[in-house]
């Protein structure tokens, strides 16, 4: 009776054990509404982790299931060899199954993290194209030349003004809901000129300060080159501060179109005096047996990683962790008798070898194969996730390489001379090489614009391409191709904006545009009945491959 009684007294009354009930499940409450109170970023990361978990748990169970069917096929096969010599009797190949939910799937972190990085990389740098896009200023510009009637119907000129398109308006609140930077990109006043980027040594007085691509770029102890025994940091996606930090300068077309030489001039010499740097380098007895070794290593490894498949993140994966023990300064090596090659990161001008072969190899791999493009992307946004200094030096190649990104006469007269007198076999190889290269230059300017650059801002690259090609006098061939491939590649959403009506009305414009009086004004350079043909039909199919993308479905 003692005990019960002792017990009573030291029980708590009802209602503090009401109120502990209380507050513990108004606890609960709060706990479940901080999960539902998430950012709209976390949400969406979560959502995609959780997405892509279960597609690539799906795709692991049917390589599974494709790999046990293989070897039962073969099993099988070598039972029926074996059978038909002693018994003459057959087994039959086992249907392929689909699998279990029961079935055990062996979950690779290493494949799983690769591709939720490389499709959030991709994500926000299509995001971001229109959070750059919502404040520009509107435009009135001069026309340039006569207009002969219009060759449009009514409903494809108004498709080049979507300014009620729901999709770019989700678009734009998706990146203000991830709280990406909404700054303009300013190309213009109410006076109808035309503002021009001054950033990253693209126009203005910052190209001579930045746009070298020799020795302004510090590569050893570069924070976008993981050190050894550091986890590999993933940057978070933003928007260059140079798109609205950089002031603005004001240009007409003629003056536009002489600092866009005065660019390219520049970006061409600097690649030049960087290729005698490297040949240099490479002719020196002590660097000429790692520069072959190098080379042989990595042509094996791109050779063995790069697919027409751009799924095939297992090949991917592969060149990412190949390309990453290089640029950590690792020892790689390959399946020849080369040994190891270790890349020495304080070694500047090694590391610029080494960049250039890649840019040089994946450019020559695309430029005859265009279903290597999305691949080849993919893994350059791998690679300049290591170091962003490869996407200047595959940027300043492609352009210093590419006879239509220059939009001069003078080039355009010099290559079609050039194709005039070889076959027409060898020459009609031309113009989807180049294509295929200049693809691959704006779908990687596309992945990484979340990516902060040091010198070379590809929104800027782009951009200045755009604009040139737009309000500067046309140019037979390389107009039409450069319009084609932003379209193509940035979709119309990006090229005519509601704040950029001045670029659809642009666009009519050089596709009503009598090309035949245009061309004539060549005829006196071009000589060869030959290179006349080559200009004409390439500018017929570069304009027709600008309608057929004016005229695409959004």
């Amino acid at each position: 009776m003692l005990g019960r009684r002792r017990k009573l007294q030291e029980a708590k009354p009802f209602k503090e054990v009401e109120g502990e009930i209380r507050g513990f499940i108004e606890a609960q409450k709060e706990q479940e509404l901080k999960k539902l109170c998430k950012t709209y970023k976390e949400r969406l990361d979560e959502d995609l982790d959780a997405s892509f978990s279960r597609d690539f748990e799906v795709s692991l169970r049917d390589i599974r299931r494709m790999e046990l069917d293989k070897w039962a096929t073969i099993k099988n096969e070598r039972l029926n060899q074996s059978a038909n010599k002693s018994l003459n009797v057959s087994f039959p190949s086992p249907k392929p199954s689909l699998p279990k939910e029961s079935d055990t799937v062996e979950f690779n972190h290493e494949l799983f993290h690769t591709k939720v990085l490389i499709e959030k990389l991709k994500a926000s740098g299509g995001k971001t194209v229109f959070s750059s896009l919502e404040n520009q200023p509107k435009v009135v510009e001069k026309a340039l030349l006569q207009k002969t009637d219009s060759i449009l119907k009514p409903e494809a000129v108004a498709s080049l003004l979507p300014s009620e398109d729901a999709s770019v308006k989700a678009s734009f609140t998706v990146g203000a809901l991830a709280g990406e930077d909404k700054s303009s990109v300013g190309f213009g006043d109410s006076k109808g000129s035309i503002n021009l980027l001054g950033t990253s040594g693209i126009l203005g007085n910052a190209s001579t300060a930045h746009a070298s691509f020799v020795t302004s770029t510090p590569l050893a102890g570069s924070p976008n080159v993981k050190q050894e025994g550091e986890p590999t940091p993933v940057k978070p996606a933003v928007i260059p501060p140079s798109l609205s930090t950089q002031q603005t300068v004001t240009a007409q077309p003629a003056e536009l179109k002489q600092k866009f030489d005065g660019y390219i001039q520049k970006l061409v010499s600097d690649h030049k005096t960087l290729r005698a740097k490297l040949t240099k380098f490479r002719k020196e007895p002590e660097s000429a047996k790692f520069c072959n070794s190098l080379k042989r290593i990595i042509n094996e490894q791109i050779d063995v990683t790069t697919s027409k498949d751009y799924n095939d993140i297992k090949r991917i994966s592969m060149a990412h962790n190949f390309f990453e023990s290089l640029f950590n300064g690792s020892p790689v090596r390959g399946s020849g008798d080369e040994g190891e090659v270790r890349l020495d990161l304080a070694n500047e001008i090694a590391v610029e070898y080494t960049i250039a072969w890649i840019c040089e190899r994946y450019t020559k791999l695309v430029a005859t194969d265009g279903d290597l493009i999305e691949t080849i992307a993919t893994i350059f946004t791998m690679l300049i996730r290591l170091n962003s200094v490869i996407r200047e030096r595959l940027m300043a190649s492609i352009v210093s390489t590419s006879v239509l990104l220059k939009i001069n006469n003078d080039e355009i007269i010099k290559k079609v001379t050039e194709l005039g007198n070889i076959p027409a076999e060898e020459s009609s190889v031309w113009l989807p090489e180049e294509s295929n290269k200049v693809r691959l230059l704006l779908k990687v300017c596309l992945y990484t614009r979340s990516l902060a650059s040091n010198t070379l801002d590809p929104d800027s690259l782009i951009n200045t391409l755009l604009r040139t090609a737009l309000f500067t006098e046309p140019v037979p061939i390389s107009t039409c191709f450069i319009l084609t491939a932003i379209i193509q590649i940035y979709k119309k959403a990006y090229v005519f904006g509601p704040q950029t009506p001045e670029h659809g009305k642009r666009i009519q414009e050089l596709m009503e545009m009598d090309w035949t009086s245009v061309l004539a004004s060549y005829k006196a350079n071009i000589q060869k009945p030959e290179a006349w043909n080559v200009l004409e039909s390439r500018q017929n199919v570069c304009l027709q491959q600008l309608k057929s993308a004016i005229q695409e479905p959004k």
